[in-house]
Order: structure tokens, then sequence, then C-alpha cells
């Protein structure tokens, strides 16, 4: 019996090696000790024992030496700020109580690959565990078990339809102790390309991209910019045929809307029908080519230039003539035709670069510049016209909400291959998306960007010593952020025994 050791990065970490005979051969066995924290005195720490001494002499372990200890020596340096923001923040405002509801047993887990779609959105999940060994969230949550294939048990885990039911439970709780109740939703989708051999993956032609893809739905709840629920479907459905299931699974989940913001690939004559008969009240844009587009703009675009119908929105003049109409048959609202000036400026401008390129008649040229800058709202609700913008602009939070998801919530690329992973990985997403769209929102506008601060703080490091971490000193950038979520960086945190 003899112990062994070997040196990873600036640690020494020991395994005992025993020896047997089997079948007249000798066959080492090895066990793992733990760190070494001093070698002379046989004194070593694993996150099972703590601290503690072995004497290869005789097989025995005993207890950490007491009297004339040395003092603390550091252990470890790790990156602080960004994942102690955040896990603070979450705990905080409660949304760590609604992830745990997916999966009660693996909490620590739920909650540091949540951080690191957050904080590593470049990562595939494969290296969670390694930005778990260098970042706070080994000190936060000690027990978290991030290997490869945990991170995938745990995503078919999470996926399953009644884990995602106690998380939307938990989940819309907590979002509407903070909305002000008036079911105000935005509904928009996205495609999520990916080569995965799953039934969602499916050739998609959207607004003339065709990829292979499956389609994600997001809600978002108006007041609080959070998204509140998700969907997904199969990469060739088309967005018209899921939205009234969107809204019968959001009644189901406790938030039935009231109000919607839609896009304009949502627009058809059964929706509109099926939101009338639910009660929902819809602000939508229209395409060119369905019939209530086309009746107002015949109808009224001659005469919409005129002072009354002008209207300051954005930094911008617009155009707004509202027109009390028959959307489909037998629902009667409100169609709003809206000419933007500037836009039609720049679209014209790079029209005449064209034309001639591509041999327009000065009647082709005028008739194309007819149409430019015109664009029509339609609405079962009666909105005055100089506030129907704004109204509609409502539905860009949606858009950020996605921008958020893509870049900095690890929702692309795809790289998992069952379904019940895809929506484990969904969920973590959503979940990660709302967690940075509650810390953008508290971020003052003349602060950094979110990245900026997040970067930042991850620079602060921290000190891990026997039985506390001492932080380095944060950047005043770094201080934004904990200024915009209410705390104060400590300068120490005590560690309890075998934290590590």
């Amino acid at each position: 019996m003899f112990v062994s050791y070997s040196a990873k990065g600036d640690a020494v970490y020991a395994r005992l090696v025993t020896s047997r005979r089997v079948e007249g051969k000798v066959v080492k066995e090895t066990s793992n000790l733990g760190r070494v924290v001093d070698r002379e005195r046989n004194v070593f720490r694993s996150r099972e024992r703590g601290t503690f001494t072995f004497d290869p002499a005789t097989g025995e372990f005993g207890p950490a030496p007491s009297g004339g200890w040395p003092p603390p020596a550091e252990l470890l340096v790790l990156d602080f700020g960004d994942t102690w923001a955040l896990d603070s923040l979450a705990t905080s405002e409660g949304l760590w109580a609604a992830l745990d509801a997916a999966s009660p047993s693996d909490p620590d887990e739920l909650r540091c690959l949540c951080l690191h779609y957050a904080l590593a959105p470049s990562q595939p999940n494969c290296l969670a565990k390694r930005w778990w060994e260098g970042s706070w969230a080994r000190m936060a949550y000690p027990s978290a078990r991030l290997a490869s294939q945990r991170v995938s048990e745990l995503l078919r885990r999470v996926g399953d339809e009644a884990a995602q039911r106690r998380f939307f439970d938990a989940y819309l709780a907590w979002v509407a102790g903070m909305a002000d109740g008036t079911a105000r939703v935005s509904v928009d989708s996205t495609g999520l390309p990916n080569s995965s051999r799953m039934p969602l993956t499916a050739v998609s032609s959207h607004n003339g991209q065709v990829s292979e893809e499956c389609r994600l739905t997001y809600v978002l709840e108006q007041s609080t910019g959070l998204p509140v629920y998700l969907r997904v479907a199969a990469g060739n459905v088309v967005d018209v045929t899921t939205l009234e299931r969107t809204f019968a699974e959001l009644a189901v989940a406790g938030l039935p809307a009231s109000w919607a913001v839609l896009d304009a690939g949502y627009w058809s004559a059964a929706n509109v029908r099926a939101m009338e008969a639910a009660g929902i009240s819809f602000l939508t844009r229209l395409k060119p080519n369905v019939e209530p587009y086309k009746r107002v703009v015949a109808e009224r675009l001659a005469g919409v230039r005129e002072a009354g119908n002008l209207v300051a929105h954005g930094g911008r003049y617009v155009y707004v003539e509202r027109v009390e109409a028959e959307l489909v048959p037998g629902v009667a609202g409100w169609l709003y035709l809206c000419l933007d000036m500037q836009a039609r400026g720049q679209e014209q401008h790079r029209l005449y670069g064209r034309a001639g390129k591509r041999g327009l008649t000065p009647e082709q040229v005028h008739e194309r510049m007819e149409r430019m800058g015109v664009f029509v709202l339609a609405s079962t609700a009666d909105i005055a016209a100089p506030d129907v913008l704004g109204a509609y602009c409502a539905r860009q939070r949606i858009e950020q909400v996605f921008d958020v998801g893509k870049n900095y919530a690890s929702l692309l690329p795809l790289r998992v291959h069952s379904e019940e992973a895809l929506r484990g990985h969904l969920l973590l997403t959503f979940c990660a998306t709302a967690l940075l769209c509650r810390l953008q929102s508290r971020l003052p506008a003349r602060a950094s960007s979110m990245p900026q601060v997040l970067a930042a703080a991850r620079n602060q490091k921290c000190k891990v010593y026997d039985d506390k971490v001492i932080t380095c000193e944060p950047t005043s950038v770094a201080n934004e952020l904990y200024k915009a979520i209410g705390a104060t960086c400590p300068v120490e945190i005590p560690l309890p025994c075998g934290k590590k």
C-alpha cells in the first residue's frame, strides 16, 4: 500500500494504491484520497470527508490536526462576480423555486446548468463541468454533477411533460406576482435550424428561407417583458395553425389571455373568429396579399396624407388613418392605414439604384413607389390612431427576447438528438432567457451593456481558503451589475467544512 501523487494545474492530488494477487498475478487497485493539503503530515481534503489525515502504514483515517495547525492556505482562484450576481438575483426573486419544481431531486444541477446557459452561451454542455470547476458555482453548489452523460440524462428528465407542467405552474405563479394582472401578451415564433433526426425537424420555408428546423413559439407577458410560455412544433407547421392551440394551452396553464399583439403570420379568418369567441382582443400587422389590406389601400391610400392623420412616433412621423371595417365576415374591428414617410424615402432611394439595372419602366417605378412605406394594422379593439403604433411596437419586446435567447442564453445551436432532450434544453434556455431579461430590465439606460457588465464581473476573481472565500476588488463596471440587482459585493463569504 502506498500513496501516489499527481499535479493538476496548481493543485496536487493523491491516490491510494494497493496490490493483491489474483490467480498468480499482481493486480493494482487505486482509489482517490483527494487534494493534498499538507504532504509531509499526510493531510488531505475531499468532498466526502472534508479535511482529514491518512496513515499509509496502517491504512487508518483520522481527523485534521488541531493544535499547531498552520493558518489556512490559499487553495483556489475562481471566476466570481457574474455567477454570484445571477445566482443571487435568481434566489432573491424566486426564479430558482420555479426551476426546482421541474425536477425537485436535481436542484443543484438545474441551477448550475441554467447559469452555464446564461454565462457561457458559446460552450456546449460537455464543457459545463469545466465551467463549474472554474467558477463560484463550485462553491455555491458543491454537489452538482455535470458530467456530459449526467447533463444529457437531466435534459431528458426535465423534457418530460410532467416536469414541464410542474415548471410552468410554478413559473407562471412567479410572473403573476410581478405582472399587473391584465393578461396582455405578445406571440411570435422563430425557427431552430438543426440536422437532428427528430420528428420535429422538417424542411421549412419561412419568409423565403428554406431550412431544416423545428419551430419555437414564445408567449411574452407585456407588463413584465418576460417570456411566460413556450411551445415547439415541427418545422413544416406554419405559424397560422399554431395560434389557437397556443392560447388553449396558455389558458390551461393559468394565464388566459385577454389581449394579444401578433405577427402578420398569424392572420387568418379562423384565428380571428377563434380569438373573438375566446374574448381575446388583438392587434396585428397584415400582409399585402390579404383582402382587408388590399381593400383599405385601394380605398384610402390616395387621401391618407392629410394633416389630421400625421402622428409622431419614435422620432419619426407617420400618417395613420383609422377605418372601421369588417375584418373577416362576421367580425367587426378597425383597420389602420399607415404611411411612414421616412421608410418610403429610404425604400425609394434603393429603388432608384436598382430600376435601371432591372430595366423597369417609369410606370413600373411609379407603381412600386406608391406602395413604399405603406403598412396596415388590424385590431378588434378601438385604439386611437396616435396610440396604435406604440401598442403594436410592444411586439418588438418579444423579438428582443428571442435575441437574448439566441445570443446570450444558449438557444442555438441545437446539440440534442431526441425530442425529450430538446424540450429539456428549451426549458433551460427559457429559464436562462428569463433571468437575463430580468437583469436587463434592472440595468439603467446609462449603464454599460449587459454583456459588458457580466464580463467585468466574471473577471472579478475570488480566492478560496479552507474556511472562507475572499473576493478581489470589483471594477466600477462590475459594481454597476451589483447595484442593478440591489446587492453589495461581499468582502468574504464563510464556507462550511467540506464545502469544496
